[in-house]
């Protein structure tokens, strides 16, 4: 039982020194584990948490409501799930993409569901960045279209590397061709 203890030991440290908070829920979608990132995370002990449903922890219903179903579908179906949410934390508000999946008896039936909530915060500050970049280049882009398309111009353009030219439609006006005539 030494080498039993042992492994305890270093899966209980495991669990507990990950940065992703992890959790696990009953068939009534209460709190019945969490590891002490999902009190770094959340600023709450949890204490105050066990045996509670997200709603009764007093989290926003915008929060709690998916997040319990995304739970509830685990427990429904026998499938693992992802879920994405934003959560307000002490450093301000956080991104977590959550990998959910059921906890099953010797009969296959799914007994508890756990979570591993990871914080992509970093990841999502530079995806809506890109986000808004892609919009203000689509928008100038039509304000380009319209302006060209205003003055009557035709434009052209040469891809060197592949030696392509691509012409608008007024170009071909201009020189009396039809579109697609060389």
């Amino acid at each position: 039982t030494a080498e039993f203890n042992k492994s305890r030991e270093q899966f209980a440290s495991l669990v507990e020194n990950t940065p992703d908070a992890i959790t696990r829920w009953d068939k009534k979608l209460k709190l019945i584990y969490a590891n002490s990132a999902f009190e770094a995370k959340t600023g709450f002990s949890k204490n105050t948490l066990l045996g509670k449903t997200n709603l009764e922890m007093r989290q926003p219903e915008r929060i709690a409501r998916p997040f319990m179903e995304a739970l509830q579908k685990v427990f429904d179906t026998g499938k693992a799930a992802d879920h994405f949410d934003t959560f307000p934390t002490s450093d301000g508000e956080a991104h977590f993409h959550s990998r959910i999946v059921p906890e099953k008896n010797a009969r296959g039936k799914t007994e508890t569901v756990l979570a591993i909530a990871r914080d992509i915060t970093a990841l999502e500050i530079p995806r809506r960045e890109l986000e808004r970049a892609e919009q203000s280049l689509s928008e100038s882009e039509a304000r380009l279209r319209i302006a060209v398309e205003a003055a009557n111009m035709a434009t052209w353009i040469w891809d060197l590397r592949k030696n392509e030219v691509v012409w608008n439609e007024k170009h071909f006006t201009l020189f009396g061709l039809k579109p697609g005539e060389n």
